[in-house]
């Protein structure tokens, strides 16, 4: 029998790029476009060949994102 990782019960707060795509309710295509053009800069942290996000920085990172809508 498997056990599976609840995102409560995970032990670090790296987050490789599937799970920072479904962090952010994005495709992983559309975060890995957005890494290699820079269109959005979101930080990360490269080891390796591989990238990973910590899921504070993804937090800092939509609240940067929030918009004043005009009254």
């Amino acid at each position: 029998m498997t056990t599976q990782t609840t995102p409560t019960e995970r032990k670090s707060e790296l987050l490789d790029r599937v799970e920072a795509a479904a962090f952010l309710r994005l495709s992983p295509a559309t975060l890995a476009n957005w890494h290699s053009t820079q269109r959005m800069k979101i930080p990360c942290h490269k080891l390796g060949k591989r990238v990973f996000y910590r899921e504070s920085d993804l937090t800092k990172w939509i609240e940067q994102q929030a918009v004043n809508p005009i009254i």
